[in-house]
């Protein structure tokens, strides 16, 4: 009892002699508390779960949105003194089956990246009031905490950028149909138009997904038509899309953006480095890490019995960042 109290700093247990010897002892022994012991007793592991799926990922840590979303992570959870268990699944299939396996008791609370799982799926945390937030899919379900980007406000950023350079026939090619990113960013395309009083002409939305190949497919979709169906401007749902249309246009001769202009979303490094810079609203990936966890650390604060049956929403805004991709029409 007496070596316990000195470890955990508790006043009048021990003489300052006795303090002493204890520490001296300690030192000598390289002795080292039993964390897991010590969070039981104080039902605190000071231990945040990352829940990612490898799927479809040559490189978690090289990945254009999982790397900086990981760099918010771990930056919160240093800030915080939380250690950070990272737990990899080959399919999210596999994070389902395995949800029970991850309330063994080591994580005060989980973060899930870009979960794709059905809301029942996460009924054994909810009943557990295991504080969890799933980063980059706005969820609709009242019981899930996300935080994401503002893809309603993204779209509307994107596509009112080229709206204000003259443009009036602009195409939108968005990704994966699955994704919640992909109707969002749509309706701000939509609601952009309608805020300049411009009709929409369905047949410049063109469904596909978030490649370069995806994108460069229905760019030279688009330039079969004839020219007077073609769009002076491509908003395209993400930066890998627009750089697939870009490379279909130059390879048809057509120049960007003299003749089209091009925007996409995310700021990868890749679309800064193509021809001349595409333009393209950033997400604030970092920021949306480091919110997740202050987010979750908030709820683990709370004595269970008073965490809040309904989760947190946040939207982060974008950020427009204009490049030698777009001009005025001419």
């Amino acid at each position: 009892m007496t070596v316990s109290a000195v470890l955990n700093n508790r006043p009048g247990y021990a003489s300052p002699e006795t303090r002493e010897r204890v520490l001296r002892v300690v030192e000598e022994m390289g002795y080292q508390p039993n964390a897991i012991a010590r969070g039981l007793t104080r039902q605190r592991m000071n231990t945040l779960g990352v829940i990612l799926s490898y799927e479809g990922k040559l490189s978690l840590t090289s990945d254009r949105y999982f790397s900086p979303v990981l760099d918010g992570v771990f930056a919160a959870t240093k800030a915080n003194h939380q250690k950070t268990l990272v737990i990899t699944e080959d399919h999210w299939e596999d994070v389902q089956a395995n949800l029970n396996t991850y309330l063994d008791g080591h994580c005060d609370g989980l973060v899930f990246v870009l979960p794709i799982l059905p809301a029942d799926a996460f009924e054994p945390l909810v009943r557990r009031k295991l504080p969890f937030v799933g980063i980059g899919e706005n969820r609709p379900e009242p019981q899930l905490s996300t935080v994401d980007m503002d893809n309603v406000q993204a779209g509307r950023l994107a596509t009112r950028c080229l709206i204000e350079l003259g443009h009036r026939r602009i195409a939108h090619l968005p990704g994966n149909a699955f994704l919640i990113s992909v109707p969002e960013r749509e309706a701000g395309y939509h609601r952009a138009m309608a805020e300049a009083g411009l009709p929409v002409d369905d047949s410049l939305i063109i469904a596909g997904t978030y490649h370069v190949e995806s994108g460069y497919e229905r760019t030279r979709a688009l330039l079969r038509r004839e020219p007077a169906a073609r769009p002076t401007a491509i908003f395209c749902g993400d930066d890998f899309i627009a750089i697939g249309a870009y490379r279909a246009l130059i390879e048809a001769g057509v120049r960007v953006p003299e003749d089209v202009s091009l925007i996409g979303v995310n700021g990868d490094r890749e679309a800064a480095e193509t021809g001349p810079g595409l333009s393209t609203v950033r997400q604030p990936l970092r920021q949306l890490g480091e919110r997740a966890v202050e987010m979750v650390l908030a709820r683990v604060a709370l004595p269970r019995d008073d965490r809040p049956e309904a989760g947190d929403k946040v939207l982060l805004p974008g950020e427009l960042v204009p490049r030698g991709s777009t001009a005025p029409l001419v």
